[in-house]
């Protein structure tokens, strides 16, 4: 996704915004900046960092509160509680939002966000609170509409996804209930490779797109120190097997 981004902002001449929920991306583009720079020189990717959700909603102009009710305490002199039922307030907005000042005054051409996920882990894996949640991510997801109406910005979002491993012919499914599945209106779906020799090997399908139908269309990348190339099942089998010679001769090598 990087790489993308550097694409995209130098087919642009534009800069472009990774906004950063996880934390180490302004380490992550440093570290990849002398060998994208060289690539795309018109390139400019800028990186905001926001973890707590709260914030993240205040810097898409939505000032809320939150509060819980039921649960256990964490200690009989705590205040704090371990779980209950979670109530979202909309407090208060701002128009424009921070994010619309900041992209007037950057000029950015598009926004990544990285990741959605994981900031709505905040509400936990308990079902009563999947409506707080949805309203939270519709608050969220609504601004980033107004983004791309009032900006003409693209905005990029990764996801993580779950599949059932019990069921050959379960399909994979985004993290994060029914609003993600909604405002998310292109979806390719990265896998990673696991087995030995292959783990630079990522496939890419196509799961949503206007005109083209779901599932089909996949192809495979390998991950390098210069970036991603295309790839096929060919390659990654030859590194498989290089793998395994390689590692047979170390073990032969111990083993004297």
């Amino acid at each position: 996704w990087l790489e993308m981004l550097y694409d995209m902002s130098d087919q642009l001449e534009q800069p472009v915004l990774y906004y950063d929920t996880e934390g180490g991306g302004e380490e992550f583009v440093k570290q990849w900046e002398p060998i994208y720079r060289k690539k795309y020189p018109k390139a400019q990717i800028d990186v905001r960092m926001k973890r707590d959700f709260r914030s993240i909603l205040k810097d898409h102009g939505k000032l809320v509160t939150l509060k819980m009710s039921g649960g256990k305490a964490v200690s009989d002199a705590a205040k704090e509680k371990t779980s209950g039922k979670l109530s979202l307030t909309l407090v208060d907005e701002a128009f424009p939002s921070p994010m619309s000042e900041l992209i007037t005054k950057k000029k950015y051409a598009a926004i990544y966000y990285d990741s959605i996920t994981m900031p709505m882990k905040f509400f936990g894996a308990e079902q009563q609170n999947f409506p707080v949640r949805n309203y939270a991510q519709t608050l969220w997801f609504g601004e980033m509409l107004n983004l791309i109406d009032e900006h003409q910005v693209y905005v990029i979002a990764s996801h993580h996804s779950s599949k059932n491993p019990a069921d050959p012919y379960a399909i994979e499914q985004m993290s994060g209930g029914s609003a993600v599945q909604y405002y998310s209106k292109i979806i390719l779906f990265m896998k990673k490779w696991k087995a030995n020799g292959a783990t630079n090997y990522r496939s890419v399908k196509l799961v949503r797109y206007f005109n083209k139908p779901p599932n089909e269309h996949e192809t495979l990348i390998k991950l390098t120190d210069q970036g991603y190339v295309d790839a096929t099942v060919d390659d990654m089998e030859r590194d498989k097997v290089a793998f395994a010679k390689e590692k047979a001769k170390k073990d032969a090598k111990y083993q004297k």
